[in-house]
């Protein structure tokens, strides 16, 4: 019996190559008879084995087939499994614990994109000796502008027609790089391979499940209109075999009737040439392929690698070219909640919208007076006027990266420490309130003859750790935060109109930051639904001497207050108010002092107790 040769082909490209008598049992490494990861063993008590997975691949059946013999030219398959069919690449599949017969070679499905060829050696009077797999690694859709270069200069010869075609393909990746904001990158990448290959036709098929869509047909003689093209009347039916073959190994697969010694024992119909390259998607699963053939002077040269490259190369702009497409239909969505810089990262790591606890800082931001100003502009200039408020304050957490989780009636709720890692998330969320007050004056200059109302927003700050993710629904997706660190968040934008100020941080933001940013501290106090005390710091934008001044002082009384020298801090308020007349929580603290000293509290805190949500 003359031995059978065995070619295991795997998606990396890599390969392995034996020679052994039949009969042989295939499949997954049994450890218990000593079989090594790979290769033959011959002591198995079952009989001799090709081992052709580890034992760690539980998708290949340890003991899946055997091999035989019928006769010098044919190979016998006998599927030894009770569940699992074993599939060829072309033809049917050898159903449970059947059987089939194939003449002089078969190529048969191992795992996903691994396949196992067994062939006599002889010739055959089937095709199967005229097709040849490029052995090599398709370019990775995500990083093919980096790669092509280095796979031209390993298949690309020396000589003025492998340069000449170096050079060409050089000219015609750019174009298809640049139109992949349209669908017409797939027409310029089949063009581009009958160009380069010398192909008679190309074609970029897509599939979607069991069904496909031919995206892009180019013919040699008509690139522009294919209904003027002569070879398309004498074109062949293209191979599902080969694609099938290009499918299912995830490798670039060439038919070549004109390769030496080809045709010897084959009687084919419609003789031609073709080569198919896989497109893949960012998970290097084949979505596609492109498909190029020529039947025309079938005497030429046979197909060759450098060809077949040029072409597996093009099908990878094509992978990249989808890639880039999804990705920036993706990105798009994504920019309703994120800026431009977190949403490639989300596109890249889609891992990064999942549920999970995260140190975030929380912003609620609300316009003062809404209803007043709506009421004097009506519904259309009220909607005008909050659309350019919303602009300008998206604006803001945009340029330092945050998300914008909502916009609520007149006001907006901002996020920042996921779904990216900003470890200076509290620092963002205070530089973002800074640049908000000074967005608000233009708003104010650009509303002064609309709107009578002093136009003001109240900001709430705080930080802390925080479930985050899709906090929405399976039918409408909407990113977001929960916990307590939110609601601490909405009680402080609330407390700003009770307090008189703009914005109020807690001391849980103002510790993760440096000391850059101008505050005082305002007040302990306890809010409607939150258990804890709250230490609240007012943010003002800018630092002058009378405000240090007022700041040192008003911090003072508070100390006073705090320690029930309601007599010192009552006098040192006074001072403050002397010079700053209108500070609202300067009169507040003052009176909680005078009420102390008329009717001091048997169980005095310092905290200030807030009614208002």
């Amino acid at each position: 019996m003359m031995p059978l040769k065995f070619e295991l082909f795997r998606a990396d490209g890599t390969s392995d190559v034996w020679t052994a008598e039949p009969p042989i049992n295939v499949g997954r490494q049994d450890p218990s008879c000593g079989e090594p990861a790979m290769g033959l063993f011959d002591r198995n008590p079952c009989g001799p084995r090709l081992i052709v997975a580890a034992a760690i691949n539980r998708d290949v059946p340890r003991y899946f087939f055997s091999v035989s013999a019928a006769d010098d030219s044919q190979i016998r398959i006998h599927n030894l499994h009770p569940q699992c069919e074993l599939v060829p690449t072309a033809g049917d599949a050898v159903p449970c614990k059947g059987s089939r017969s194939f003449g002089g070679a078969v190529e048969l499905m191992i795992r996903e994109r691994t396949t196992l060829r067994i062939s006599t050696g002889r010739p055959t009077s089937d095709s199967s000796n005229l097709y040849r797999t490029l052995n090599s690694q398709p370019l990775d859709p995500m990083t093919i502008s980096m790669q092509v270069g280095d796979d031209l200069a390993t298949h690309a010869p020396d000589t003025g027609q492998g340069q000449e075609i170096v050079h060409l393909l050089q000219q015609v990746l750019p174009v298809i790089r640049e139109s992949v904001t349209t669908d017409s990158f797939f027409r310029a990448a089949a063009f581009a391979a009958v160009r380069i290959a010398k192909l008679n036709r190309c074609i970029v098929r897509l599939f979607e499940g069991d069904q496909f869509e031919d995206r892009a047909e180019v013919f040699e003689d008509s690139t522009a209109d294919e209904s003027t093209s002569r070879l398309r009347r004498s074109a062949p039916d293209v191979s599902d075999t080969m694609i099938d073959r290009v499918r299912k190994r995830g490798l670039t697969q060439i038919f070549d009737t004109a390769s030496p010694g080809a045709l010897e024992g084959a009687s084919l119909a419609n003789l031609s040439q073709a080569v198919a390259a896989p497109i893949l998607d960012k998970e290097r699963r084949v979505v596609g392929v492109l498909y190029g053939d020529r039947w025309t002077d079938l005497s030429m040269r046979p197909f060759s690698d450098i060809e077949a490259k040029l072409v597996e190369i093009l099908a990878g702009a094509v992978s990249a070219g989808m890639a880039r497409q999804s990705e920036e239909r993706q990105r798009t969505s994504m920019q309703v909640y994120f800026s431009d810089r977190v949403a490639k990262h989300i596109v890249v790591d889609e891992s990064l919208l999942d549920a999970k606890e995260t140190d975030v800082s929380v912003m609620f931001c609300d316009v003062r007076k809404f209803s007043s100003i709506s009421k004097s502009l009506g519904p259309k200039g009220t909607v005008s006027f909050m659309q350019d408020v919303f602009t300008v304050l998206s604006e803001c957490v945009e340029r330092t990266d945050g998300v914008l989780i909502n916009y609520i009636g007149d006001e907006l709720i901002a996020m920042w420490g996921a779904p990216d890692s900003q470890p200076d998330h509290a620092y963002r969320s205070l530089t973002t309130a800074v640049s908000m007050f000074a967005g608000i004056e233009e708003i104010r200059t650009r509303w002064a003859e609309k709107v009578c109302e002093p136009i003001r927003v109240g900001i709430g700050v705080n930080s802390g750790t925080a479930a985050v993710g899709n906090t929405g629904s399976r039918i409408k997706f909407q990113y977001g935060v929960f916990g307590n660190v939110v609601n601490v968040a909405s009680r402080l934008q609330s407390a700003t109109k009770q307090f008189g100020v703009d914005c109020l941080v807690s001391s849980n933001t103002l510790a993760k930051t440096d000391n850059s940013f101008h505050t005082r501290n305002l007040a302990t106090i306890s809010v409607v639904g939150i258990p804890e005390d709250i230490v609240v710091h007012q943010l003002v934008t800018e630092s002058s001497e009378r405000w240090q001044r007022l700041s040192s002082l008003y911090e003072a009384a508070l100390e006073d207050y705090h320690a029930m020298r309601f007599a010192d801090a009552i006098q040192t308020l006074g001072q403050v108010l002397r010079d700053n007349p209108g500070d609202e929580p300067s009169m507040r603290l003052l009176g909680l002092s005078v009420e102390q000293m008329r009717h001091p509290s048997e169980n005095f805190s310092p905290v200030d107790s807030l009614t208002q949500k």
